[in-house]
């Protein structure tokens, strides 16, 4: 058994980022999930949700940890 961790940008600020590529917030972008790091994510809640009077939506508790190798 092994565990995955992916390495990537974000799609919003660039910064480099350590996700679970199932479960890691995304946005698409030019025909691909792209992930968002937790800041950009919890910015995009603002402007899209908490800023209309609308819950927040939370990030999996494993989004920015490793995934078992068997989910993919």
């Amino acid at each position: 058994m092994g565990y995955v961790t992916m390495l990537g940008h974000c799609i919003n600020c660039a910064r480099p980022i350590t996700f679970n590529p199932v479960k890691v917030p995304s946005l698409e972008y030019r025909g691909a999930r792209e992930p968002l790091c937790k800041a950009c994510f919890e910015r995009w809640n603002e402007i899209h949700r908490t800023s209309k009077g609308l819950e927040p939506i939370p990030h999996h508790p494993e989004a920015y940890s490793a995934c078992d190798e068997r989910e993919l």
